[in-house]
């Protein structure tokens, strides 16, 4: 943490001093710990010495979905009223939201805090009351945010204000439980998002009857991505016949519409039985896309009309990052 006084420079006494010659200015400490000036008019005055934390090097945050301390973005404070200045740079990987948020101690209260950034090189201004743990920008989904703050802090009892960063990893459930809760897409089928024939968890599943000449009956969805991240895709299927293909498949795209390649649980699904079928993997080199399906391949084996149910899906992103630029700073100006 260095200290930064807007000042020229100019030479500091230790006590008390004499008034100085015409055109010089003295600065002396008081013993409350301000630090005041006296020009050769007797003129005095107080002048706020500014406190500033600055990153040293980039921080990494790779324990997805969790809040993290940001270790070289730390202000002590006292009790006082403060001005709270920020700038901070995080990048992060694509298809995920992020934020900022400042902690302070116990007994403290922020005013009103103007945010200013530049989101995936896009304009964004925001403002916010009692905005201590707030989420500042409330979760982005850039990439690339350069984000500052002006606000002020009042604080009671001696703390620290710190900077904190969290990222929310995609996911995209499925559980049929409220129909204006799904939001993925639906091909070769029509689809009871409400059926109560069979369930395998809560009061609804979604039920999938085949349309002609289509070779697939799913739900689907699409989501960005990026070499190296994790996914996860897993459902619950059920079939009063039976299907001889059936389950999760996951495909990637690259950043030209051009599959690259793609993974899958497809197999038998048999009659009359609640199926898991599951699958982990990693997105591969020049990944830009994810393709997710749940359902039948139609095409294997029964004709339009096929019935399938599907229930209980969940598609999420496993691992992610976030960084934090170095040069990034956070201070406080005592007011």
């Amino acid at each position: 943490m260095s200290r930064h006084l807007s000042v020229p420079r100019l030479p500091v006494l230790a006590s008390p001093p004499e008034t100085p010659a015409a055109g010089e200015v003295a600065l002396y400490p008081t013993p409350e710990g301000n630090l005041h000036r006296l020009t050769a008019a007797g003129q005095e005055g107080r002048i706020s010495v500014a406190a500033r934390a600055t990153l040293p090097a980039d921080f990494l945050h790779t324990n997805t979905g969790y809040w993290a301390a940001v270790p070289g973005l730390a202000v002590p404070v006292q009790a006082g009223l403060y001005r709270v200045t920020m700038k901070i740079r995080t990048t992060s990987n694509r298809g995920f939201q992020s934020d900022v948020r400042l902690r302070g101690p116990a007994a403290a209260a922020g005013g009103r805090i103007d945010i200013i950034s530049l989101q995936d090189g896009q304009a964004w201004t925001d403002f916010w009351y009692h905005w201590l743990g707030v989420a500042l920008y409330d979760w982005s989904p850039a990439a690339s945010i350069t984000g500052a703050g002006d606000g002020l802090l009042l604080v009671e009892e001696p703390g620290v204000l710190q900077a904190e960063v969290g990222q929310v990893p995609f996911s995209q459930p499925a559980d049929f439980e409220d129909p204006q809760d799904f939001s993925w897409d639906v091909e070769g089928a029509d689809l009871d998002a409400a059926s109560t024939d069979f369930v395998h968890g809560g009061a609804a599943s979604g039920k999938l009857t085949a349309l002609a000449a289509e070779n697939q009956a799913v739900i689907s969805g699409w989501a960005d991505t990026e070499a190296g991240i994790g996914w996860r895709l897993s459902a619950w299927l059920y079939s009063p016949a039976g299907h001889p293909r059936a389950g999760v498949a996951l495909s990637w795209y690259d950043a030209d519409g051009q599959r690259i390649d793609g993974v899958s649980d497809l197999r038998p699904l048999p009659a009359g039985t609640w199926t898991q079928y599951s699958l982990a993997a990693e997105a591969p080199p020049a990944t830009a896309q994810v393709y997710a399906q749940v359902g039948m391949e139609v095409a294997d084996g029964h004709a339009a009309g096929s019935i399938g149910y599907v229930d209980d899906v969940e598609w999420a992103a496993t691992t992610g990052w976030m960084r934090v630029d170095a040069g990034s700073h956070l201070q406080i100006t005592p007011v």
